[in-house]
């Protein structure tokens, strides 16, 4: 995704503070491309200079990391997997941990029948909540009877 203007503005100026530049710096900087303020500056031009200072950054290891955070449709994809991956341990068609290749093929498998896709990826996020909410109350229900059972 590239970035706009007034994008690379912020993190110019998130930049700025974070490598401590000063005001007489951050005017030698604007100098040296021709113009006064950042907002001056084009999207290639406002593009190298953050580049740069995230260079200096990971110079002084301060660079900050990436974000490990997965996005709604990453953890929806997860928690289909699981409850899914769940129903068919309750009903002994897999084991319940250590599951290898084949039993994740199986769960993408079933996941796919059940939202009617040929392939995991195309499942849509309302979709991926939907079926791991079916499959976690299947998955009740055995724990259920299975207490019930043993009672």
């Amino acid at each position: 995704m590239k970035k706009t203007q007034g994008q690379l503005i912020k993190e110019l100026h998130i930049l700025f503070n974070q490598c401590n530049i000063s005001e007489s710096d951050k005017e030698a900087i604007y100098s040296s491309y021709g113009v006064r303020s950042s907002k001056d500056l084009n999207v290639v031009q406002l593009g190298e200079i953050c580049d740069k200072l995230h260079g200096l950054l990971q110079k002084d290891g301060r660079e900050p990391k990436p974000s490990r955070r997965k996005t709604p449709l990453q953890q929806a994809q997860t928690c289909c997997k699981v409850a899914i991956g769940k129903l068919l341990a309750a009903q002994g068609k897999i084991a319940a941990s250590g599951w290898g290749i084949a039993e994740w093929n199986l769960i993408t498998g079933t996941a796919c029948r059940a939202a009617g896709v040929d392939a995991f990826h195309q499942i849509p996020l309302s979709k991926l909540r939907g079926v791991a909410y079916e499959f976690n109350k299947q998955a009740q229900g055995i724990a259920q009877a299975k207490q019930i059972i043993n009672q």
